[in-house]
């Protein structure tokens, strides 16, 4: 590990950004797995610990001990992303940032593969235009079962941002991403705003350069973890989804005029379909059934227009039958 100390920073090719809160059960995990890396160059890791109540802050004091020069600590007194401040990483982390690249990895997740930072670099070494690199991610389930994985693109190369917006949050994993820092220097407030960070992080830098991906599995992503995103947006209210959806498509109207509206046509659909599966999750048939909701429902691919119609048709005519008795 000495080759990896480098106090003064100057050094320091890439800042691994670790958002944690009340990860105490899975951030041993996460640490170890950025500290077997092995490079031929100097990284360190930043942990923004958003006042967690558990064991967090004693853990991340505890490698920080270990590890000097390499594991910093951002704590704050009260917690950042309760109160409205979603862009954790850019508001917090990259400022203190000393890598011209940053990799990502929340708390609750991990990286299983040794020479994970040390391929992403020379991929972005290789060629100036990138603007990131992924890879695959596995996914497990609270029991730590394998649930799935991510796999961006059926071939190694470069990912283009059309393929992100049809995807969105499957596209690939926050956990197996390294991009280049300069690049969020006129990070938007409409990216800033969104209620999810990675969909709108991997759509900017797709626009800023290109991503590449390696198709090799060198992450874990932990499903529905206690506090986690998936788990709130699961199981919130139809107000409080309308809102997420309302600050995603603000943020795809941004992304349409920084791209000068080459991907118009692209965002407007995934646009309707963020609103039409919010109202659909919810059971708003009546709304549904308005021609203007209809005419999107039926822009959508075939197969899921007829599945949403045929369920709307149906569940709409057990409501009638149910209140005329």
């Amino acid at each position: 590990m000495e080759r990896l100390k480098d106090k003064s920073g100057a050094g320091i090719r890439v800042s691994i950004c670790c958002a944690a809160y009340n990860h105490g059960k899975y951030l041993r995990e996460c640490l170890e797995g950025f500290l077997m890396q092995e490079t031929d160059f100097p990284y360190e890791i930043l942990v923004h610990n958003d006042a967690s109540t558990d064991d967090t802050g004693d853990i991340i004091e505890e490698y920080a001990r270990k590890y000097p020069g390499i594991v910093r600590e951002i704590r704050q007194t009260s917690n950042q992303y309760q109160a409205g401040n979603r862009a954790i990483k850019t508001k917090f982390l990259l400022p203190v940032a000393k890598g011209d690249l940053i990799a990502i990895c929340e708390g609750d997740d991990y990286w299983i593969d040794p020479v994970k930072l040390q391929k992403q670099v020379e991929i972005m070494d290789s060629d100036p235009t990138l603007a990131a690199s992924i890879h695959s991610t596995r996914i497990i389930d609270p029991k730590g079962k394998l649930s799935g994985h991510f796999k961006p693109a059926k071939r190694e190369g470069l990912v283009k941002t059309p393929e992100i917006i049809k995807w969105r949050h499957n596209f690939c994993h926050i956990s197996s991403l390294v991009y280049r820092k300069r690049l969020m220097e006129a990070y938007p407030e409409y990216c800033t705003n969104c209620h999810v960070g990675d969909f709108p992080l991997m759509l900017w830098l797709s626009l800023k350069g290109g991503i590449y991906y390696l198709k090799r599995e060198m992450s874990v992503y932990r499903k529905l973890t206690p506090h986690s995103w998936t788990e709130l947006y699961r199981n919130c209210s139809f107000e409080k989804r309308m809102e997420f959806v309302n600050t995603e498509i603000e943020m795809l109207n941004g992304i349409d005029i920084e791209s000068c509206h080459k991907y118009a046509k692209s965002i407007r659909k995934k646009s309707n379909r963020l609103e039409i599966y919010a109202l659909w999750k919810h059971r708003k048939t009546q709304r549904l059934r308005k021609s203007g909701y209809l005419r999107k429902i039926l822009s959508m691919p075939f197969y899921k227009s007829l599945r949403i119609l045929f369920i709307v048709h149906i569940y709409s005519r057990i409501k009638e039958i149910v209140n005329h008795e």
